[in-house]
């Protein structure tokens, strides 16, 4: 199925591929944005922190234990906010 409209960017985390995010047919037909691929890659470093610290917080049991990141992905400054 082809798609009008489209964005991606991969998701890292200390270097390594982890993922991708993928989006495709904007809501009200639009092509994505700056703006739009800005928040997408803001959203896949977040992501890509919570994955790759994923693994450090299990325990035998499964518990997730919630502890200091060991990276953190750089804030992203706009312009007028």
């Amino acid at each position: 199925m082809p798609y009008r409209t489209f964005q991606g960017t991969p998701t890292r985390h200390l270097g390594e591929h982890v993922g991708s995010f993928w989006l495709a047919e904007k809501a009200g037909g639009a092509g994505f944005t700056a703006d739009d691929e800005e928040l997408l890659v803001l959203f896949a470093a977040q992501a890509a922190v919570a994955i790759g610290n994923a693994p450090d917080r299990r325990t035998a049991s499964g518990v997730v234990h919630f502890t200091e990141p060991q990276a953190r992905p750089a804030p992203i400054c706009r312009a007028g906010v």
